[in-house]
């Protein structure tokens, strides 16, 4: 006896008649579907966010564009020096934004290298730093006060 489309379950006429029955049904629940969107929505939002709290971004060689890793970011504060951290191995850094305040200047340092200071503003606009291959600014000053040690002695 050949079988008949009300018997078919996999019948796509059987299937639409049974979605339009729930549908139309005032006692069958709506389908859960709608509650899994609500954390993917929560989730969307907090990252969004996120970008508001963090500042992140690469310092790089100038000559040669790669990536410099260990690069220390300091800030002038009242008291002296804040560290905010440091370069990872790909040169990528990523600092809180409530650790950057005061207005301070922004210093970006590692040995053989220049020192690279900016303004605050500065820093927090630009993603992409480029420091100049040379002496650090720390062998320059020990370099001057051993100049001017002999000198002071006379």
């Amino acid at each position: 006896m050949p079988s008949t489309s009300a018997d078919n379950p996999r019948d796509p006429n059987v299937l639409n008649r049974g979605r339009q029955a729930r549908r139309s049904d005032p006692t069958h629940p709506p389908r859960a579907r709608r509650r899994h969107l609500t954390p993917v929505f929560a989730v969307t939002i907090g990252c969004v966010g996120c970008s508001e709290l963090v500042h992140e971004g690469i310092v790089s060689d100038r000559e040669t564009s790669r990536p410099i890793p260990g690069v220390r970011i300091d800030q002038n504060r009242a008291r002296g020096w804040k560290d905010l951290g440091e370069t990872d191995g790909k040169g990528r850094y990523w600092i809180l934004k409530s650790e950057i305040r005061g207005g301070g200047r922004i210093r970006l340092s590692k040995a053989g290298y220049y020192a690279t200071t900016l303004s605050e503003a500065e820093f927090l606009g630009g993603q992409s730093f480029l420091m100049i291959p040379g002496e650090s600014e720390s062998d320059e000053f020990r370099e001057l006060l051993r100049r001017q040690k002999p000198e002071d002695a006379e």
